[in-house]
């Protein structure tokens, strides 16, 4: 690999770290917030529907 190939994939390694943590501190968040169980479940699986959502055709799910 060459100094600048290993250059690119530490930026997208940054990036992609920076990201995990942001959604691992919205999930720490839910579970200080919401101490049930069922109320966190709630959560966690609209948090999942939205990302879902935006990242896929519902239509699609039909057939999977």
């Amino acid at each position: 690999m060459e100094k600048q190939d290993y250059k690119e994939l530490t930026s997208k390694l940054i990036s992609e770290n920076s990201d995990i943590k942001s959604k691992l501190e919205i999930i720490w968040d839910a579970v200080r917030n919401h101490p049930n169980d069922m109320e966190l479940g709630k959560v966690i699986r609209n948090m999942f529907w939205d990302v879902r959502d935006i990242s896929h055709d519902r239509q699609l799910d039909l057939f999977d």
